[in-house]
């Protein structure tokens, strides 16, 4: 196997350039536990920053220790949160515009899931999460303004880059709403291995 350019990094696993960091800054404290990395890996590509998966390193990481002890609606909210932020905070407008209709359906498919499947929990987080960002809008944008004058790659590039997003939902469709999995983390894992 062999190195691969890929969108990010987890932080539990990642070596990041310290000229990256001083540029685009640290982890965010708003977003306390998850997607902080996701947040920093996106904001280092924007600002024309590569990340790399090199096979060959070895991690040893218990993934999902830590926060299954605080895990509870509040903190799967607040992951929701984090997810839209990072999206939203990060990518270039025409990259979202583009991403829009596949993010409408996404929505609309794990609406129905959950509801089929009676996993109201789920639905409740979800469109919380969604009601939150559309209250906070103006916010959100004011400090997506900020991170954009940093944005030196091209939408195009970070297009390039993306991966149709539907095998890895089905998969969390599968373990989360079908095997009644309660971690999303453990859920993405798998689904790696898979």
């Amino acid at each position: 196997a062999s190195v691969v350019e890929v969108m990010g990094a987890c932080a539990g696993a990642a070596f990041w350039r310290v000229k990256m960091l001083r540029q685009i800054g640290l982890f965010r404290e708003e977003f306390f536990a998850n997607y902080e990395d996701a947040d920093l890996s996106l904001r280092g590509i924007v600002a024309g920053w590569r990340f790399v998966f090199q096979p060959k390193a070895v991690v040893y990481h218990k993934h999902n220790y830590s926060i299954k002890k605080i895990r509870d609606f509040n903190f799967n909210l607040r992951s929701q949160k984090n997810q839209l932020l990072a999206y939203w905070y990060n990518l270039p407008f025409l990259v979202i515009l583009f991403n829009l209709p596949f993010i409408i359906l996404r929505d609309l498919g794990v609406t129905l899931g959950v509801l089929i499947f009676g996993r109201f929990d789920l639905l409740k987080v979800f469109w919380l999460a969604r009601f939150w960002f559309l209250k906070n809008w103006r916010q959100i944008f004011q400090e997506r303004k900020k991170i954009q004058q940093f944005s030196r790659a091209s939408s195009w590039v970070i297009l390039r880059k993306q991966k149709f997003f539907f095998p890895l939902y089905f998969t969390y469709f599968k373990r989360i709403i079908l095997a009644r999995e309660t971690s999303l983390l453990t859920a993405s894992s798998r689904a790696k291995k898979d």
